[in-house]
C-alpha cells in the first residue's frame, strides 16, 4: 500500500512528498482540530499532528497510514518515582529491560516459562526523562541498556530476572524533587490560564 503517513506520533512521522498529502492539513474533518484555531493560539499544546488533528483529517480523507506498534514509547515518570521503564502501547512484562545493541533496539524479558526474549523495536521514545551523560565506557561499549538511572554498558549478557529488576525499577524521589515538580507544575498550570484569558476568541 501507498502509505501517507508512517507512524502516528508527534515525536516520529514520516509523510509522503507529494502536493495532496503536503497540503492535507489544510482540509476540515468531523471532530478534528481546525489548523487556524491551532495557529490562533500559539501557547498551547494542541497535538495537532496526532491524534487529535492530522489522524482524523486522514482517516476522514481516506490518506492511508502506517500505524503499526513497532515502538517503545516509555511511560513518564510520576512525581514520587523515577518509574521503572515500561511502554505505553507494547505488552509489559515483570522483568524486561530496553537495549541498544548493534545498531538495533530491543526489549528482553523473561517469558513466562523461564526463557530470556529479545523483541526488536523502532527506536525507544522517553518522555519527560533526564539522564547523566554517558561515561566512557558505555560508549566504547558494543552496546547499552537503558533504564531511570540512566546508561549502563552491555554486550548482550544473559540477565536474570533479579538483575533486570535492579536495572530497571522504580527509584523514589527525594521531598525536595517532589516539591520542586509540584511547584513547577503550579507555575504552569497559572501560565496556562493567564494566556487562555489574554488570546482572542473566535467570533
Amino acid at each position: 500500500m501507498d502509505y501517507g503517513r508512517v507512524f502516528v506520533r508527534g515525536h516520529l512521522s514520516l509523510y509522503r512528498n507529494i502536493t495532496d498529502v503536503n497540503r492535507a492539513f489544510l482540509l476540515d474533518a468531523p471532530g478534528a482540530l481546525s489548523y487556524k484555531e491551532v495557529a490562533s493560539k500559539v501557547n498551547i499544546s494542541w497535538q495537532f499532528d496526532e491524534w487529535p488533528g492530522i489522524w482524523k483529517i486522514f482517516r476522514y480523507h481516506r490518506i492511508p497510514q502506517y500505524h503499526a506498534e513497532v515502538i517503545a514509547d516509555i511511560k513518564p515518570p510520576n512525581w514520587k518515582h523515577i518509574t521503572r521503564f515500561e511502554a505505553e502501547e507494547l505488552p509489559n512484562h515483570p522483568h524486561q529491560v530496553f537495549y541498544w545493541h548493534g545498531g538495533k533496539t530491543f526489549q528482553a524479558y523473561y517469558h513466562r516459562e523461564g526463557g530470556l526474549f529479545d523483541h526488536e523495536v523502532a527506536y525507544v521514545h522517553f518522555q519527560k526523562r533526564a539522564f547523566p551523560e554517558p561515561d566512557a565506557n558505555t560508549i566504547a561499549s558494543p552496546g547499552f541498556l537503558i533504564g531511570p538511572a540512566g546508561f549502563t554498558p552491555y554486550d548482550r549478557e544473559n540477565l536474570s530476572p533479579v538483575e533486570m529488576d535492579r536495572l530497571n525499577g522504580d527509584i523514589p524521589r527525594s521531598l525536595k524533587e517532589r516539591l520542586g515538580l509540584w511547584v513547577r507544575r503550579l507555575g504552569r498550570a497559572l501560565d496556562k490560564r493567564r494566556t487562555l484569558r489574554i488570546l482572542p476568541t473566535r467570533q
